[in-house]
């Protein structure tokens, strides 16, 4: 049943486009377009013998948001299978095991919905103890994506859904694409990796010769793979479980490994995070201690790079992170240098950063509205029309 699912050309054909539709502009998804409904069947064919196996692509690095990421994609045929089982299959035998509080890579969620539900938790405990004096706690995972352990991983999916041969076939050809070459190991560290902190980014630039298939360690997930989308927003579900329905945590949300709790008690919530440490020790999880925080609703958090601060009224006050106007800054001058160059038009430029000062000028006080201004007109000799 599950193999029909995924193989119904129809679903395919939908997977297919989602393939098309995420990156038109490249040669390769223009080839996969052309031959669509041949790779299709060859599709149908590869899965119904078990002789699909994932296409090796070499990792690349990007800067975003402040952020260094490893990224590892797949080939348009790959993601068009991935895409029909993920969609089709093993996310809707997991959703059900989903809290509403869990936000990331979900319709009708997101980094939007995370931030309006915080607020929203903040106004309700505000109207609940009267005032602003209460607790916010926020903590993420160490090192997440490149941590997650792929054998507990795979007991975690099982767990919840009716075992079926074709489940362990995909789920473990998807997750031995992301396996880590680590050759280079002493035997020693090699019996150690799986439960020390692993970081993909110290590796990327290892000699190629030290990786010469020799040892691999199953743990890690491919930003890039939208398989691990679904892996990781599931993964950590016994750990959103113990919080909000075992202790009762009612203000408690998940964006993929940033997790809020609110209470008016902060020894009640060092007992909860405490008690998170047994479970999320033996899921191969580690708690960043460094960026665990506990803040008074009356300070600055900082959540999801936004500032909130809560008024005595319960007006809540929310602004970007300083970092934030700093790259806009940054990236205003850098276009001035490809507009003299003639790589950028003005009209380009004036779109963008329109586009920026809607969606993020609310947010700016009026020192930092009045400096990116006066930058723009100083570089352009025009204002911003926003």
């Amino acid at each position: 049943m599950v193999e029909e699912i995924t193989c119904n050309a129809n679903n395919m054909y939908f997977a297919g486009k989602k393939t098309i539709k995420s990156s038109y502009k490249k040669e390769s998804t223009q080839r996969f377009k052309r031959n669509l409904l041949c790779e299709i069947k060859r599709a149908q064919e590869e899965l119904h013998d078990r002789s699909w196996k994932i296409t090796y692509t070499p990792p690349f690095i990007i800067k975003e948001r402040g952020h260094t990421r490893k990224i590892q994609g797949n080939i348009p045929y790959d993601r068009m299978i991935i895409h029909s089982y993920m969609d089709n299959v093993l996310w809707k035998q997991l959703e059900r095991y989903i809290i509403y509080d869990n936000y990331a890579s979900q319709t009708d969620k997101g980094t939007g919905k995370a931030r309006e539900r915080f607020k929203e938790f903040l106004h309700s405990a505000y109207r609940e103890y009267g005032n602003n004096k209460f607790y916010v706690e926020l903590l993420d995972f160490k090192k997440f994506y490149d941590n997650v352990q792929h054998q507990k991983l795979y007991d975690e999916i099982m767990r919840k859904v009716p075992y079926d041969p074709f489940h362990e076939y995909m789920i473990w050809t998807i997750l031995d694409s992301m396996k880590v070459d680590v050759s280079y190991m002493t035997d020693l560290e090699y019996e150690d990796c799986l439960d020390d902190i692993y970081v993909a980014l110290d590796h990327i630039y290892d000699d190629p010769s030290c990786l010469m298939g020799e040892k691999y360690m199953l743990k890690g997930l491919n930003i890039g793979n939208q398989g691990s989308q679904v892996f990781s927003i599931f993964y950590p579900t016994r750990v959103d479980n113990y919080c909000k329905n075992v202790r009762g945590v009612k203000r408690y949300g998940r964006f993929m490994d940033d997790i809020s709790m609110i209470h008016n008690s902060k020894d009640f919530l060092l007992s909860v995070s405490e008690g998170m440490m047994p479970i999320c020790e033996d899921m191969g999880l580690h708690i960043n201690t460094k960026k665990t925080k506990i803040y008074r609703a009356d300070g600055h958090i900082t959540y999801l790079g936004r500032i909130y601060h809560m008024t005595a009224s319960g007006h809540i006050i929310e602004r970007l992170k300083p970092d934030t106007i700093h790259r806009e800054i940054v990236k205003i001058k850098k276009f001035k240098e490809m507009y003299d160059m003639g790589i950028k038009t003005y009209e380009s430029i004036e779109e963008q950063v329109q586009t920026w000062m809607g969606c993020y000028g609310k947010l700016l006080n009026f020192s930092q509205d009045e400096k990116i201004r006066t930058l723009y007109k100083e570089l352009y000799g025009l204002t911003i029309k926003i």
